[in-house]
């Protein structure tokens, strides 16, 4: 039996081992109300973007939202950096130095230290879940990672301190589901990009292009200059020229 509270709009259920907060999030979608969360001590098949891994050991914070109905799902992206944006707020508060690498992971000092998967459903109704790991004092070992090796923020916070902060500040930022996630802080966004003003390669759909960062736009496209002119992608993987090699 999960242990619950609320936090402002949000009911939380506390568990403290699961296969991962997503997936009970999707199994929930007819039983849990709106503005359920689903958080864990532990995860066990925890997943992030491309079906990747995310190893959930004690030590991190681990959560998925659930909000019926779905905002439009033109939205997803932009909650995912909306959210990264909201932990590096608090990172910065505590006088560290994040990066948002996009479209979805939080950078600190050359290492991935949280990452945000956003997915929408409409069965059995219409639904949207955003799941994010933070690792706050522990650095999982991450099988087949060639880049951006894990790190931990080692933060005194506690995971469900966080949680509750990161959830009153998405509230306070975004109170109307149907309304852009990203209004007023698209500036915000850009500004704490990896590799801002940097060359970088972006790969997907079956194609690489080269150009440097400039930012993203009002729905969370990354912005790049290339040599054909201004490119903007709505998903993607970003690589440095040294993963390339």
């Amino acid at each position: 039996m999960a242990e619950t509270y609320r936090t402002g709009r949000w009911l939380v259920h506390k568990r403290d081992s699961v296969d991962s907060t997503r997936n009970r999030v999707r199994e929930g979608v007819s039983s849990l109300p709106d503005l359920s969360v689903v958080t864990a001590r532990i995860q066990t098949e925890g997943r992030g973007r491309l079906g990747r891994i995310w190893v959930s050991p004690v030590g991190g914070l681990y959560f998925s939202i659930l909000m019926k109905p779905s905002p439009p799902s033109e939205f997803a992206p932009c909650v995912s950096l909306l959210c990264s944006l909201i932990l590096c707020r608090e990172m910065e508060e505590q006088g560290f130095s994040p990066e948002l690498k996009w479209p979805n992971d939080v950078i600190l000092q050359g290492k991935k230290v949280a990452g945000v998967l956003a997915e929408c459903g409409s069965s059995p109704c219409s639904w949207f879940s955003m799941g994010m790991g933070v690792n706050l004092n522990s650095v999982p070992d991450v099988p087949g990672r060639t880049h951006l090796p894990a790190g931990s923020w080692n933060t005194e916070l506690g995971a469900e301190e966080l949680l509750n902060r990161l959830l009153n500040r998405l509230d306070a930022r975004w109170p109307d589901r149907n309304t852009n996630p990203l209004s007023g802080v698209v500036k915000d966004v850009s500004q704490r990009l990896w590799k801002l003003g940097e060359e970088v390669t972006i790969t997907g759909a079956g194609e690489q292009i080269k150009g440097i960062v400039e930012g993203i736009g009002e729905t969370g496209a990354l912005i790049l200059s290339t040599d054909s002119g201004e490119r903007r992608f709505v998903s993607g993987e970003l690589l440095t020229v040294q993963d390339e090699s």
